[in-house]
């Protein structure tokens, strides 16, 4: 999490550094919800000893607002199709969620260029 915190938190500041971005607050989604409250709480715990810098970082950029965690369940993760086996189901749900098209969808998209919103989903948060 801290990795993903040090970039965006990079990216925010080059885009602003640009004027290409208003300084707001950035979602972050997270499926582990025991890392969603040790991100959150302010208690230094010994378990977490070894993670202290990052949790600190973290800590931190949450209190600065840069970016805020939101819950997302393991279903709805996008990413899931790179890394995990889904059943068919699940896997053309996701390249749905993604707007990935197959060939014969995407002859339909070409050819009337504004059907391309049938095939597409608004994004979930």
């Amino acid at each position: 999490m801290s990795k993903v915190f040090a970039k965006v938190t990079w990216v925010a500041k080059l885009l602003f550094d640009f004027g290409l971005l208003a300084p707001c607050s950035m979602p972050l989604f997270c499926d582990n919800q025991v890392a969603l409250h040790i991100a959150r709480i302010a208690v230094f715990h010994e378990r977490r000893k070894n993670i202290e810098l990052d949790w600190h970082f973290v800590w931190t950029k949450l209190n600065e607002g840069l970016i805020h965690l939101l819950h997302t369940p393991t279903s709805s993760q996008l990413a899931d199709v790179f890394t995990k086996v889904l059943s068919g189901v699940g896997h053309h749900l996701i390249l749905r969620k993604l707007g990935v098209l197959s060939p014969s969808n995407l002859r339909e998209v070409v050819g009337n260029s504004s059907s391309i919103e049938h095939f597409i989903d608004e994004p979930t948060y």
